[in-house]
């Protein structure tokens, strides 16, 4: 074992790959297979549409790869997946408004020190939708020929975990905050700025208020904010709330 592998192994252990609603039973197990390659064994699926039993993705994901895919849990939607991650890595090759890149493959690692992180793949013949996004702290493209710029599945993966590892292997990243707040706390957050803004629209305080919201959600979804950070914000709605008086009732 060489020196700097208890460091990375114990780092990679706040790294999980979530499947967004995966088609087909063998992309799972190629999946479960790439990710025991790089060291990762935490994995979830959201709202499958394949049987993660299937012979199939058993036939890919065999050895130390049978038991990541045996222990993949599954969830019922993308924030519940990642509500307990600092970190939430959206990966996407479509371009957008909101699917600007705004990290770089090689500066994942140093969010592994600063807690939970998620790497998240959309379904094979789509992608992660804006909805998935809009849970994301950060967007993420591979840089591929453009003559064919789709991979599959696990192959992204792959190419994902690799970097990461490689990273980790230069010695291990120093640390950021340690209180980050988790993808829950921002959801919350996000969820009394959307209706915040409406209320400021129905009184005629702001216009395009569904797009202004959208770019707050977002906004603050990436800024990583500390426990801190989250209070002051918190209180910050709560003080707009309370100068809009029975007015915010006609939002609704």
């Amino acid at each position: 074992m060489s020196p700097d592998q208890s460091p990375r192994e114990e780092l990679l252990r706040n790294l999980s790959v979530v499947l967004a609603r995966p088609a087909f039973a063998g992309n799972v197990g190629s999946v479960a297979r790439a990710m025991s390659n790089f060291g990762v064994r935490e994995g979830k699926v959201v709202a499958p549409r394949c049987d993660l039993n299937h012979v199939e993705a058993r036939q890919f994901a065999t050895g130390p790869a049978a038991v990541i895919l045996a222990t993949m849990t599954t969830e019922k939607n993308l924030p519940d997946a990642v509500a307990s991650c600092a970190t939430v890595i959206g990966l996407t090759r479509r371009a957008g408004k909101f699917r600007k890149p705004t990290l770089a493959i090689d500066e994942i690692s140093p969010c592994l020190a600063s807690g939970k992180t998620a790497i998240v793949l959309g379904p094979e013949e789509s992608g992660l939708t804006d909805e998935d996004l809009s849970v994301c702290t950060h967007v993420l493209t591979l840089d591929v020929s453009p003559v064919n710029p789709s991979l599959n599945l696990s192959h992204a993966v792959a190419v994902v975990l690799s970097a990461i590892y490689r990273e980790l292997g230069k010695g291990s990243p120093a640390p950021g905050r340690r209180d980050l707040v988790a993808s829950s706390d921002y959801q919350l957050l996000s969820k009394r700025l959307r209706e915040l803004v409406a209320s400021l629209e129905v009184a005629g305080h702001l216009s395009h208020g569904e797009h202004f919201a959208e770019l707050l959600a977002r906004s603050f979804q990436r800024s990583r904010c500390d426990s801190d950070d989250m209070r002051a914000w918190h209180g910050f709605v709560s003080a707009v709330e309370k100068s809009l008086g029975p007015k915010r009732g006609n939002a609704g």
